[in-house]
């Protein structure tokens, strides 16, 4: 039986977007994503983020809303502001974010 940090610590694939997620914390929330990594939790909170963005758009389009202006509103879902701009996350902002299934 496996214990929930091995768990924690596999690696998870990351598809093209989540990579672009990746790069944009690593690059504009950096102690964010070195206190992600060192827990073993980054590509996971990524791909949380990822999905969450993803979905928030296609409920949007699907409802008939304009794929831009849904991009719009989904983006900051995943594309978090800079650490310079802001320091601290709102708690509803802060990975990791929950895993959804399908």
């Amino acid at each position: 039986m496996e214990t929930q940090q091995s768990q924690t610590l596999k690696a998870v694939p990351l598809d093209p977007a989540a990579q672009k997620v990746k790069a944009h914390w690593l690059e504009h929330r950096p102690k964010m994503a070195a206190q992600l990594q060192h827990e073993g939790k980054l590509d996971q909170a990524v791909l949380s983020a990822t999905n969450l963005m993803s979905d928030a758009l296609a409920e949007m389009v699907q409802a008939g809303m304009d794929y831009n202006r849904a991009l719009e509103i989904a983006r900051p879902m995943a594309y978090l502001p800079s650490e310079e701009d802001v320091p601290e996350l709102p708690a509803n902002q802060s990975p990791p974010y929950p895993t959804t299934t399908a």
